[in-house]
């Protein structure tokens, strides 16, 4: 903050030096009591405006590690009603990343991993997704609101796509090599905040059982395919995929080629013991 002393009233200098941004003048003959005021004046404006720089920047580190279901209510409600539980109508999805090696050094781990949310995360974003965690080489995504399966079914669509082509462009031995095995459910959900008041630790995230289903069906998915819930194969009926059965899945295996060009098709699962499923996933154009 700049504070300008002017020889004897002279506006035209303090108009100028207020129009580029000085915060404040004294004029002779100078009255130092008005000095010393205005120059705390200064100062305070200058604490100020670094206490909110400060904040701003801490609010941007928090919104980075808050789950986006809790900054998306955050942004329409008060705080206070902001945590409490909703029912909701969603789509999950659970990406596995490359399920790597139980070996593989925690440096390495992390390089892979991060390379990989650093492409699938925008994406899902972009999509309208929202992030509710990632753990490990897991990560859980929700769509609601109008259409979520065949926003939710793109966004699956658009990583597989883009992992499986960075590999294809940055060669085998890149991050991007073992590909995605992803699971998709769709179903009621309750947003709620979950912890302790005790240890003063809450996280506001989503349960209910179609989580659970996303998460075993991404387990049961081979790398570079999506398996659905029959849930959500019974709504996605409307859409123009054809439905064949799980075992004619043309690559089953690590790293399944994905083209933009060829056309997708839904793997009907057989039924596991708690749920049962359909796989997502597109022929090798070779």
């Amino acid at each position: 903050r700049t504070v300008m002393v002017s020889a004897y009233g002279d506006m035209d200098n303090i108009r100028r030096a207020m129009n580029v941004g000085a915060f404040d003048f004294v004029t002779k003959p100078i009255d130092f009591k008005d000095l010393d005021t205005t120059v705390k004046k200064a100062a305070n404006a200058v604490t100020q405006l670094r206490a909110m720089a400060s904040s701003d920047r801490e609010n941007e580190v928090l919104r980075q590690l808050t789950s986006t279901v809790l900054t998306r209510r955050l942004e329409s409600l008060e705080l206070r009603d902001a945590l409490h539980s909703e029912p909701i109508e969603a789509s999950v999805v659970v990406v596995n990343v490359g399920r790597p090696e139980r070996m593989l050094e925690p440096t390495a781990l992390a390089r892979m991993l991060n390379a990989n949310y650093e492409v699938i995360v925008p994406i899902l974003q972009k999509l309208g997704g929202m992030v509710d965690s990632i753990v490990g080489d897991e990560l859980v995504c929700a769509w609601i609101g109008d259409k979520h399966l065949a926003r939710a079914l793109d966004a699956c669509r658009s990583i597989c796509r883009e992992v499986a082509n960075l590999a294809i462009v940055v060669g085998s031995d890149s991050p991007f090599s073992r590909g995605l095995a992803v699971g998709v459910a769709s179903g009621p959900l309750l947003t709620t905040s979950l912890g302790s008041n005790v240890g003063g630790r809450f996280t506001y995230t989503m349960v209910g059982p179609v989580i659970d289903e996303a998460l075993a069906l991404a387990h049961r998915a081979k790398l570079g395919e999506i398996q659905v819930s029959p849930t959500a194969v019974e709504q996605a009926s409307a859409f123009t995929f054809e439905l064949v059965e799980d075992g004619s899945s043309p690559q089953p295996g690590y790293a399944l080629p994905w083209s933009a060009k060829v056309d997708e098709q839904f793997y009907v699962a057989p039924t596991m013991t708690h749920t049962a499923g359909a796989t997502f996933s597109q022929e090798d154009p070779t």
